[in-house]
C-alpha cells in the first residue's frame, strides 16, 4: 500500500511540474527572444608561431551564434591587415622589428584564413617575445596579442629511439607492445607540455582497433560523434618523463604525434580550455587577444609518425 501511495503521489507532481512548465512556455516565453538583439559578436583570433621554423598562417573569424549550424568559413573575417613581429629579445631588451615583421594576406581558397607574405624576413626565436597586431575596418579597436616563444629542448624515446625524428622509417605498433617512453630537457620560457595524437585516416575509412571490430556489422558502424581522430593532454613545466598508453589510440593506420613545448600563455589556455562542459568547475577559458577572444601562442615541437594495427590473434 505504502509503494502505491507513493507511486501515485509522484504522478501527481509530475504531473503538476508538466502543467506549471506548459504554463510558463505559453505565457513567458518568446519564440524569438530579443534579449541578445544587440549583441555583437567577438572577433576569434588563433595564431601561433614555431621556434626556429618560418611563419606559416593565422585564422581570423566571428563567434558562431549557438542556434547556428558552424562553419567557420562562414565567419571568417576577410581584408584585414596582420603582422607579427619582436618586441623583446632574450636578454629582456628591446627588439629591433625593422625588416623582420611579417606580413600575412587572405588565402583565397578559404575565408579567415591569413598566409605569411614574406616567412623568410624572419623565423621565432627562443626566449623572444612576439606581437601580433590585427586591424580592420568593421573592428572598433586594434586586436593585439603577445607570447614567448619557448626554447629548443631534445627529446629521448628510451625503448624505441629509432621513431625520434627525423624518421628513416614508420613504426607499426599493436597495443601488445610495450609503451613508449619518452624523455626529454628543460625548454626555457615554457609554460608547460602539450601531446596530441592525430589519426591521419579520413573519417570515412576510419578502422577500429579492436581486431574483433567487423565493418559489416551494424553494431559496429562507429558513429559520427565517436570518429574523434585527435588526442591531447598536458604536462607541467618540470615534468620531464611521459609513458605514451596505447590506449590513446582508438584507429587503425597511420598517425602523427607532437611533443609541445608551449609557451606560458599557450599551456594556459589548452589547461583551462580542459573544463568546458564541465558543471562543477567555474573555471574559464583564458585568453591572451585584447579585444577578441582566441590565442596568440608559441611552440617548440617534436613531430612523429607511427602505424597502428590491432592485436593479433
Amino acid at each position: 500500500m505504502k509503494t502505491t501511495v507513493t507511486t501515485r503521489y509522484m504522478r501527481w507532481v509530475l504531473t503538476g511540474i508538466l502543467l506549471l512548465l506548459v504554463f510558463a512556455v505559453i505565457t513567458g516565453c518568446d519564440s524569438e527572444p530579443t534579449e541578445f538583439d544587440d549583441y555583437e559578436p567577438d572577433p576569434v583570433l588563433t595564431a601561433f608561431i614555431e621556434t626556429d621554423k618560418p611563419m606559416d598562417w593565422v585564422r581570423l573569424e566571428w563567434v558562431g551564434g549557438f542556434y547556428d549550424y558552424y562553419d567557420r568559413e562562414q565567419l571568417g573575417i576577410v581584408g584585414a591587415d596582420i603582422v607579427v613581429f619582436p618586441v623583446r629579445q632574450i636578454d629582456m631588451s628591446p627588439a629591433d622589428s625593422s625588416g623582420i615583421a611579417v606580413y600575412f594576406t587572405d588565402d583565397p581558397e578559404i575565408p579567415g584564413v591569413y598566409r605569411a607574405v614574406n616567412p623568410e624576413a624572419h623565423q621565432p626565436l627562443g626566449g623572444w617575445r612576439y606581437r601580433i597586431e590585427v586591424w580592420h575596418e568593421d573592428l572598433p579597436d586594434t586586436i593585439h596579442a603577445e607570447t614567448t616563444a619557448p626554447g629548443a629542448h631534445e627529446l629521448f624515446c628510451t625503448n624505441y629511439p629509432q621513431i625520434l625524428p627525423p624518421q628513416s622509417d614508420t613504426l607499426t605498433f599493436n597495443r601488445n607492445d610495450p609503451v613508449m617512453e619518452f624523455s626529454w630537457t628543460a625548454s626555457d620560457s615554457c609554460g608547460g607540455y602539450i601531446f596530441q595524437t592525430e589519426c591521419l585516416v579520413p573519417r570515412d575509412s576510419l578502422a577500429e582497433l579492436d581486431p574483433d571490430w567487423d565493418p559489416n556489422d551494424e553494431d559496429d558502424e562507429i558513429e559520427p560523434e565517436d570518429m574523434n581522430r585527435f588526442f591531447i593532454t598536458i604536462a607541467r613545466w618540470d615534468q620531464l618523463t611521459q609513458d605514451w598508453p596505447w590506449l590513446v589510440f582508438e584507429f587503425r593506420g597511420l598517425h602523427r604525434m607532437e611533443i609541445r613545448a608551449a609557451s606560458p600563455d599557450y599551456y594556459r589556455y589548452v589547461f583551462t580550455s580542459m573544463y568546458l562542459g564541465d558543471p562543477s568547475s567555474d573555471v574559464r577559458v583564458e585568453t591572451n587577444v585584447v579585444n577578441g577572444i582566441g590565442i596568440f601562442g608559441a611552440t617548440y615541437t617534436h613531430t612523429m609518425y607511427l602505424n597502428m594495427v590491432p592485436v593479433e590473434d
